[in-house]
């Protein structure tokens, strides 16, 4: 046997048109490697209503420690204790073997806290490691334009609306895949324990779309069928054959509008656990509230949204500075006002993802009723794949005119539709011109669409 004092290795030259040998570093423990990173395991928790929040489970037991306090192992042992009342777990022993078709997902707790004070702690599953092995994933959510028409009808035929939010939706439903997992410390007495997940958990690819079928399921139980419009709009004959009840559902917010929507509410009560129901006065961002002068509903006022908007740009701003109000979405004159002619430089990766996360609020100010900033709103989405600094500087501009103008709302009118008088009397009374044109024309029918009752409403 050669022995290695006696291996002689070819030394390196400048001059060596091939290279044979080189030099690598000693592997470290992963740990280690992680450790050394610059700021890594050493920056500040981040804060929140003046609460530091803790990023796993060591760190909110020394949270606890260092306040004498047991805030945070409350809050992990009440969501744990859920999970395991709800059956989301068959625990085993550590050396358990599950099925050859069983995938292993990590499980992680996430903590939060909410502005009275409480510790929220929600445990979630690594879903980016399972594969979902041709298990649809999609799951749809109700429509804006159908939300908007649901408030017309109300109006319209004198329904009243309830809106509620499903506690722990995702974990009522089943698991759709085959997933075990090791119970971390925040299982206490279980910890090292193999588990098997039995419920749809947060994080995992198919959880929302289970939570739909099993929502599904129970509506056609008390007599409502999908909508051929919108697959996330719900509706049911009521027994007086005067007209129809309502309900839509994005995830787990519902809203409901009938005659009688406490008798739905209640229904559901018995098959979900509703965190919340009551009167509109917020939903998926658009504020409620009735105008006792008018007799109206303003149903699109978006100053919540605005205002939580305008909350987290000011946080990324640097201390000591404040975003700046603007009469207009965008510039309408200089060079700002062309962006598609910016030269300035492009963004790095940390500021593109704070472009694409401004330009994604506005959009979902723009879907909820602002369609003031529509237009500006669509110019700076052509540049989010490759925005400049000029863009982003736009983009603020755009929240400095939302923060001027945090509350611009339009009316739920289902009155007939009036032309402008002066328009009438210059040019006479609207006609169809059209048919004139095309006299054969029809309006192409749904062959199933759900027979009409009570007047017609005009949108």
């Amino acid at each position: 046997m050669l022995n290695t004092h006696d291996f002689r290795c070819p030394r390196a030259d400048d001059s060596d048109q091939i290279q044979l040998t080189k030099m690598h570093k000693k592997s470290q423990p992963r740990q280690v490697r992680r450790a050394k990173k610059k700021g890594r395991l050493r920056r500040p928790l981040p804060i929140r209503y003046g609460i530091p929040i803790p990023r796993t489970v060591k760190e909110a037991l020394a949270l606890d420690d260092d306040n004498g306090n047991h805030f945070w192992r409350e809050a992990m042992e009440k969501e744990i204790a859920s999970l395991i009342a709800m059956n989301c777990f068959d625990f085993h022993s550590s050396d358990y073997k599950p099925g050859p078709n069983s995938q292993f997902a990590p499980l992680r707790m996430i903590f939060e806290a909410k502005q009275d004070g409480r510790r929220k702690g929600r445990l979630v599953c690594g879903g980016h490691l399972v594969d979902p092995r041709g298990i649809l994933t999609r799951s749809t959510v109700v429509k804006g334009v159908s939300v908007r028409l649901l408030d017309m009808i109300a109006d319209h035929y004198g329904l009243t609306i309830v809106h509620g939010d499903v506690g722990n939706a995702f974990i009522t439903a089943n698991c759709l895949e085959e997933i075990h997992s090791v119970a971390r410390p925040e299982f206490g007495e279980r910890e090292g324990a193999v588990t098997t997940i039995n419920k749809a958990l947060y994080g995992l690819q198919t959880s929302s779309r289970a939570y739909r079928e099993t929502f599904a399921a129970f509506m056609r139980t008390i007599g409502f069928q999908l909508s051929r419009y919108d697959r996330d709009v719900w509706m049911r004959l009521r027994e007086d054959i005067e007209g129809y009840d309502y309900l839509c559902t994005h995830v787990d917010d519902f809203k409901v509008v009938a005659k009688d929507p406490q008798r739905w509410v209640n229904a559901f009560a018995g098959a979900f656990q509703l965190k919340c129901f009551g009167k509109p006065d917020y939903y998926l961002g658009m504020d409620y509230n009735f105008d006792e002068e008018t007799k109206c509903w303003f149903v699109t006022g978006t100053k919540t949204y605005v205002e939580e908007c305008i909350r987290r740009i000011q946080a990324l701003l640097p201390p000591g500075h404040m975003l700046c109000t603007h009469n207009t979405p965008a510039p309408y004159d200089g060079k700002a006002s062309h962006p598609e002619e910016d030269k300035s430089d492009f963004l790095d990766d940390a500021g593109k993802r704070q472009y694409q996360m401004l330009v994604g609020m506005a959009q979902w100010a723009v879907t909820i009723g602002r369609m003031d900033i529509a237009y500006a709103v669509s110019s700076l989405s052509c540049f989010s794949s490759a925005p400049r600094e000029g863009h982003l500087e736009l983009a603020f501009y755009l929240f400095g005119y939302l923060k001027k103008f945090p509350n611009k709302q339009l009316p739920v009118d289902s009155r007939p539709l009036e032309l402008c008088p002066t328009l009438t009397a210059t040019k006479g009374t609207f006609k169809a011109d059209f048919l004139e044109e095309y006299p054969d024309a029809k309006e192409d029918r749904d062959p199933k669409e759900p027979k009409a009752f009570g007047k017609p409403v005009q949108t």
